[in-house]
């Protein structure tokens, strides 16, 4: 996994699944499926955007957990109306993964 970060505060995450191996698309233009995995937005008040989600016709898909029991740093899982994954998190990737 790598995050790459920008000076504005923009993160770029990649990573490659092993277990199960990744799969490419044998027609990877099928504009009208899906296409990518997730996207992740930083709000302090997780909860309150995970139930704005759910009222608004997405749906939350995990739990809001908090990573390190030593920091308030959460993260939740959440889906838009049209099916693609949203990931929240509390804090800034690097605030939430720097010296760990």
């Amino acid at each position: 996994m790598v995050f790459s970060c920008g000076c504005n505060g923009v993160v770029v995450e990649i990573f490659e699944s092993e277990r199960p191996k990744s799969e490419r698309r044998e027609n990877n233009f099928e504009f009208w499926k899906n296409g990518f995995f997730h996207i992740c937005f930083v709000d302090p008040d997780i909860e309150g955007t995970a139930k704005k989600i759910a009222e608004t016709g997405g749906k939350l898909r995990s739990k809001v957990w908090q990573l390190f029991s030593d920091k308030p740093h959460k993260i939740a899982y959440c889906e838009h109306p049209f099916g693609n994954t949203i990931e929240l998190y509390s804090h800034s990737t690097e605030q939430t993964w720097s010296n760990r």
